[in-house]
Order: structure tokens, then C-alpha cells, then sequence
């Protein structure tokens, strides 16, 4: 039995420029992909036949850290294959994992995209596309079956017949033009009418849908646009009908065919995004490498770094078998009876994590690691927040305007960059606020809010009697939240 899509997530950066979304200073391409991949949630992390085997990346995340997917989805040994960021790419990466013989367990694909720029105008910097992050879980069960696909280039100029392209696609798929039952969610460039009337003439049994050019909130064709109207598709399709996604744009046309079997699970904005937040100043778009800059507080080395990832990017931390002290970050030693055998992995939570305090840092009173996103975004917050009774964190707040988070919000912990060293990007989790209201637009004045000076270290703090909070995660009594690492 072949694999089926079984759910789907979109995720959409914070960021909005015009109709258009772009990564935040601390996103890439592989922040955006595993924050899609974790959205699936606990499907990724099944048993026997349920484990996650294999995951296809579309996009332009480096091969370098194709072992980081497995530290960040807690799956080892976890076997990674690399396909373009185009729709041929995620067409392809899906009908591999469905038709993938080599692994008896799920598949995953994961796309990303970053944003880019139009290079056109001198000094006019205008988004071509938008950013953005899918993820499709695979298995052996009923869902969104993968049929064929096919795509093919043509010169400038000669473009194909549009009834015999169409034609060409239906018997390839052993698609009937007048028996069958099905939908059709095609995309152009041009000449949208002529595309509509070629397939109600070629194919009059089938309902088709020709959208004309590609999606404004999404920009040019990409990864992320396929997988778009893929979900266009499904929504239309009832159970048993065959569908077909096709293109034709920039010279090339194809399609990819699926057919419902099964219900799938649809997470994310996918219909209507949701509202976005305004970068504050120009320098948002100017994205200048990093990789060179040298941290003057927080050195920490690579090894180092790397000794603690499970507690770093999952929040993992132990649980004592003698006295059931659940200890994070993990030290290999309980903090309460200093047992050091036979301590249990423990994953805490990392959505609804209650706020219990939180302090503004002003532009110049951040540490040097964090200047480059201070230029960009001013100001932000640092939180301390509840994991569990008696274990707390610190986190750096992103996706949010400066000193609106209060104490009791709600806020999740997302993978995110942290700052350039030795070369290369360090990672670590940091947190985005849930509660309703919490990020409203830049420039946006809170009325409830009294107007807030722009003094250094500036906060909001719990009661007295909830100051006192453990250094980092459990410990000590720290009064002032660190700054994360």
C-alpha cells in the first residue's frame, strides 16, 4: 500500500510587507521548516510503524545542517533527501515519499522559502515572494493519495497546445475527458479564459478552477504557492474524486494528480492569512551577513553548544527515578537527592507556557550579539516563564512589539536564531506570545496601556511574592531574567 498524505501545516512568518510576508532577523529556511514540521505535532513521534523514517526538503536549507532536523525533531539516525524549491521539487518530494519502498514507517516533506527581493529598480526594494513554511506527514493509512506527476519546459514563444497539454495530462493519468468525476486547480500566467475554455472543451466531465497568475500573498511560483494550490484541490474534492493541480508559468507546464481516499488534516492559516505585523523601519529588508561578527559577552564553545540540544531546541530535561525531581536544564545529577543513575528523558511543554515575568531591553542595553536585531526591530522583551510547578525558563520574546507581553500571557517556544559564532549560526528556542491581543500591529497604542518611556530596562514583573525564580530553569533565586544563550 502506498503512502497517503494524512495532515498538512502552513506556517506564516510574523512579518508583513504590504500583502506580502517576510522572515523575521531571526528566521531562515530551516527555522521556518521545523517550526512547520513541529506543528504537525505528535504524529512525528510514533512507534513501529508510526515512526518518522524519512524527510523530504524542497528549499534552500544547507546540506550542512541536514543532521540539525534530527537534533530539533528528537528522531535519530533520521535519513534526509534534498529536492529544488520549485513545484516540480515538492510534486517530486511527495510522490517519493508516498511510492518510497525503502522504509516501512512514515515520510514527512517539509518546503520552505524566504523571501526575496526585486532587483528591477535601483534602491527600490520590493518583495517578489513571500516567506513561508509547509509540511506534509505521510503513512500507510487513508488520506490524499499520490498519483502521478509530470512536468516539461518549453522555449520562449512555442508554447504548447493548450488542448493537447491537457489531453496529454488525462491520458497519462488513464482519465477519462467525458467519464470521469474529479476537480482541476490550475494556474497561469496569462490568458486565463482561453486555459478555462481549452478544458471545459477537452475535459467536460471535470469541474476545473483556472486561477490567473500566481496568489498576491504569495508572490512568484514557489514551493510554498504549490502547496497552496494543492490545498485549493483538496478542499473541493469529495471522497473517491480524482484531482489534478496544474501550471503554466515561466515556460514550463505540468501537473501532479491525487485522489481522496481519507480525511486530511488541515493546520494553519490556509484559507485567509492571518493579520501580520510591520516591520518598524527600512532597515527590515536590508539582510546583511552576520556570519563575521564577533560576540563580546556570550562565547560559548561549539562543543559546548552542542552537549545539550535535547534541553537547547526541545526542552528536554530529566526526571529522577528515586524522588521524581523533574530538573531542566539537564545536568546528568539530580538537584534535589544528587542521584546521578538512571535519570529519564523528559520532554516538557513548549505552547501555553504562562508568563510570570518579563522585562523590556531598550535599544543599548542589549547584549552585543543582539545589536544587528535591535537596528532592525528595536526594542524587546525578555520573559520568564512557567514549564511546569517549580520549573521555569528565560526566553528572549520575538514575533511581538516591545513591552505589550504582560505577566500571565500565554506564549510557545519556537526555534529560532540566536546570534552568529565561530562561523556559523546558533540556534536556541525563544518564545511568541499566544494570548489574544498580545501583538498588535507596530505604531498600534494599547488604550489600556499608559504610554511607556523608552528608559533602559524598563519592566513588568509578578507579584512579590512570584519574583523569586530559579536561575534559568530551577536553582538558585535570580531576581533579573538572563539573557538567553
Amino acid at each position: 500500500m502506498a503512502r497517503s498524505i494524512l495532515s498538512a501545516s502552513l506556517v506564516r512568518p510574523a512579518w508583513q510587507l504590504g500583502s506580502f510576508r517576510v522572515e523575521g532577523p531571526d528566521e531562515d529556511s530551516f527555522t521556518l521548516a521545523v517550526t512547520a514540521l513541529n506543528r504537525l505535532g505528535r504524529q512525528l513521534q510514533g512507534t513501529g510503524a508510526r515512526t518518522l523514517a524519512r524527510l523530504h526538503v524542497v528549499g534552500s536549507c544547507s546540506p550542512e545542517i541536514d543532521w540539525a532536523f534530527s537534533e530539533a525533531l528528537g528522531i535519530p539516525g533520521l535519513d534526509v533527501r534534498r529536492y529544488p524549491s520549485n513545484a516540480p521539487g515538492l510534486w517530486g518530494a511527495l510522490a517519493a515519499a508516498a511510492h518510497d519502498d525503502g522504509t516501512a514507517g512514515r515520510e514527512a516533506v517539509v518546503a520552505a522559502d524566504t523571501a526575496t527581493l526585486s532587483p528591477e529598480a535601483a534602491g527600490d526594494r520590493r518583495v517578489r515572494h513571500s516567506a513561508g513554511g509547509v509540511a506534509f506527514l505521510l503513512s500507510k493509512e487513508l488520506g490524499l493519495s499520490v498519483l502521478r506527476h509530470g512536468f516539461r519546459g518549453h522555449p520562449p514563444g512555442h508554447s504548447p497546445s493548450m488542448q493537447g497539454a491537457i489531453t496529454g495530462w488525462l491520458e497519462a493519468l488513464g482519465l477519462s475527458p467525458h467519464g470521469s468525476r474529479g476537480e482541476v486547480v490550475f494556474e497561469v500566467e496569462e490568458e486565463p479564459d482561453r486555459w478555462q475554455a481549452a478544458w471545459e472543451q477537452a475535459a467536460p466531465g471535470i469541474t476545473v478552477t483556472v486561477v490567473g497568475g500566481p496568489r498576491v500573498d504569495v508572490g512568484r511560483p514557489s514551493a510554498v504557492e504549490a502547496a497552496l494550490l494543492l490545498w485549493e484541490l483538496a478542499r473541493r474534492l469529495r471522497t473517491g474524486d480524482t484531482g489534478v493541480v496544474g501550471q503554466a508559468v515561466r515556460g514550463r507546464n505540468g501537473f501532479s494528480a491525487f485522489r481522496l481516499d481519507g480525511p486530511v488534516r488541515w493546520l494553519g492559516s490556509w484559507g485567509t492569512g492571518e493579520p501580520g505585523l510591520n516591520p518598524p523601519t527600512d532597515k527590515f529588508l536590508i539582510r546583511k551577513s552576520q556570519l563575521d561578527a564577533v560576540s563580546q559577552g556570550a562565547y560559548l564553545p561549539h562543543p559546548t553548544y552542542l552537549e545539550n540540544l535535547a534541553g537547547r531546541w526541545r526542552l528536554v530535561g530529566e526526571r529522577c527515578p528515586r524522588c521524581d525531581t523533574l530538573a531542566f536544564p539537564a545536568r546528568g545529577r539530580c538537584r534535589s537527592c544528587g542521584r546521578s543513575e538512571g535519570l529519564r528523558s523528559e520532554a516538557l511543554p513548549r505552547v501555553g507556557l504562562e508568563v510570570e515575568a518579563v522585562t523590556t531591553i531598550s535599544p543599548g542595553a542589549q547584549p552585543t550579539e543582539f545589536d544587528s536585531m535591535v537596528e532592525t526591530v528595536g526594542a524587546y522583551d525578555v520573559a520568564v516563564v512557567r514549564l511546569q510547578p517549580g520549573v521555569r525558563a528565560t526566553f528572549q520574546v520575538t514575533d511581538a512589539v516591545a513591552g505589550r507581553l504582560r505577566v500571565g500571557d500565554r506564549v510557545a517556544a519556537v526555534l529560532r536564531r540566536l546570534y552568529p559564532m565561530e562561523g556559523e549560526w546558533r540556534y536556541g528556542l525563544k518564545a511568541i506570545p499566544e494570548t489574544p491581543g498580545s501583538t498588535p500591529r507596530l505604531g498600534e497604542r494599547d488604550p489600556k496601556s499608559p504610554a511607556r518611556s523608552a528608559r533602559r530596562g524598563s519592566s513588568s514583573v509578578a507579584p512579590r511574592e512570584r519574583r523569586a525564580t530559579p536561575r534559568g530553569s530551577g536553582g538558585r533565586a535570580e531576581r533579573r531574567p538572563q539573557r538567553p544563550r
